[in-house]
């Protein structure tokens, strides 16, 4: 089981800018969702919200179910086993450090809670893991640096472990990237048959059309969702720019008429006291009116 609401986020820059404004959506159980939006309005940020790394500056994020991510450069995340995993392998790798200087208890205790938190199961997942990503066993690989993996071994790598994992929704960012067509063809089939949550970013047009089954548009207004593939996401924002556009000159006619209406009060309340009632209702109508569109329809 895995989802994600988010309801209303906002986010500022350290210098006060805004750069996320009104970002509201939910990720259903197994939806395939992609992020997209014009370079620069705050889709990476947005995941780093997400998955926690950033605090919003105001709204919420509920996530319902294990978290699993992948950064752009998978060589400057952490390593991608629950966290559970990792304090079992610290605490075994000191307890090996140590074990020709004491009796060998705590290695026996290490060995004991490695194997309690599924660290045997763990060994044989990224042995296939490592086997198909780049042809080598994990005891083959497990001790040579991540850095030394070219990017889109990196990539394939970490795929093959989060899409195999525990995690219940997984957060890709440009997941595609440094992969070559048969890796973005088996990345395509991968999305498709996972029954995790995603929520990842792309460029690739191709990518989008094959696996996303909803698509959740950042822009300077806000997000806004459209329900179905990206072959008809073309439609589906042509429609939407134009209700925003249409929404949007009613709003500023509307806005326009009551300011006018405001400005012919004040002239003959100028030449008479008895136009005072008149100025008044009107300058109330024209406050209301734009406290109750707090924020106007806008056009991205």
């Amino acid at each position: 089981m895995g989802a994600i609401s988010v309801s209303p986020l906002e986010w500022r820059l350290p210098s006060g800018d805004e750069l996320l404004d009104d970002i509201s959506f939910t990720i259903g159980n197994g939806d395939r969702v992609a992020l997209v939006g014009a370079n620069g309005v705050g889709k990476t940020t947005l995941l780093r919200l997400i998955t926690g790394e950033l605090t919003p500056t105001a709204g919420t994020i509920s996530i319902d179910g294990q978290l699993g991510v992948m950064h752009q450069l998978v060589g400057t995340a952490e390593h991608p086993a629950p966290t559970r995993l990792r304090a079992a392998a610290a605490k075994l790798a000191a307890a090996e450090a140590t074990l020709a200087t004491d009796d060998g208890m705590a290695y026996a205790e290490a060995i004991a809670a490695w194997g309690d938190v599924g660290g045997y199961d763990a060994e044989v997942l990224w042995n296939e893991c490592t086997t198909r990503a780049f042809g080598e066993s994990f005891d083959a690989v497990a001790d040579r640096p991540l850095r030394t993996l070219s990017g889109g071994e990196q990539k394939r790598l970490a795929l093959e472990a989060l899409l195999r994992s525990e995690f219940d929704v997984l957060v890709l960012d440009e997941p595609d990237n440094f992969l070559d067509v048969p890796a973005k063809r088996w990345l395509e089939q991968q999305l498709n048959e996972t029954r995790k949550t995603v929520v990842y970013i792309s460029h690739d047009r191709e990518l989008l059309a094959a696996t996303a089954t909803k698509i959740v548009t950042i822009d300077p207004a806000g997000a806004w969702t459209h329900g179905g593939s990206f072959a008809t996401y073309a439609a589906a924002k042509e429609h939407h720019d134009n209700v925003r556009s249409h929404n949007r000159a009613l709003y500023d006619a509307e806005k326009l008429r009551l300011a006018d209406y405001v400005k012919l009060m004040r002239q003959r309340t100028s030449m008479s006291e008895a136009f005072a009632p008149k100025l008044k209702a009107a300058e109330t109508k024209l406050r209301h009116f734009v406290e109750k569109n707090e924020r106007p329809p806008d056009v991205a």
